[in-house]
């Protein structure tokens, strides 16, 4: 008589067994490498992050800070026009239609703060020449023409016009560049 034995595969046991024994391995090579994602900070390595230095100013930032100061409080001498009045710039921030019945004009100076000024815009197309006053208004930090707004009926014609804008008050005055708009 002969007895059987029962043929068992051995194969998934040893790759249980492999798997086991690599996962035991590669958590103990994080452990000891400090790459285990759960590590506390003093285990982490130092990634070159930028950080705030909340130490007090040195001597040299001190001084740095100071001659800055310096050279921006230095006030420039004004330029002076023929009449003896500080010379501004003008800038036109806005020329447009705004409907089919009007344009907009908007215009600023960034160099005076004073609410005593007049500003006129000037179009002119060939022979033809519109012009229309506002008054400045002061700005947190500059000086402001209050909207001009032009009915589109007072333009003989349409086509490209040529803008300037110039402001003058008891203390200064200036023109700006030449704009050209397409109405």
């Amino acid at each position: 008589m002969r007895v059987q034995y029962k043929k068992t595969k051995k194969w998934p046991l040893i790759l249980i067994g492999v798997l086991l024994a690599t996962l035991i391995a590669s958590g103990l090579l994080a452990l000891f490498t400090n790459n285990w994602p759960f590590a506390d900070s003093t285990h982490t390595k130092e990634v070159n992050t930028p950080r705030i230095d909340y130490s007090p100013p040195t001597d040299t930032e001190i001084e740095s800070s100071q001659n800055g100061k310096k050279q921006q409080d230095t006030p420039k001498k004004p330029q002076q026009t023929d009449t003896g009045k500080q010379k501004v710039s003008i800038n036109i921030s806005y020329a447009d239609q705004t409907s089919e019945s009007s344009v907009d004009i908007r215009a600023f100076t960034p160099d005076i703060i004073e609410g005593t000024g007049t500003c006129t815009a000037t179009l002119a197309q060939g022979d033809k020449t519109i012009v229309q006053s506002s008054k400045g208004f002061i700005d947190a930090s500059s000086t402001i023409c209050e909207p001009i707004i032009i009915p589109k009926a007072q333009f003989p014609t349409s086509g490209t016009w040529t803008l300037t804008v110039n402001y003058d008050s008891p203390s200064s005055s200036g023109l700006s560049d030449k704009i050209e708009v397409a109405l």
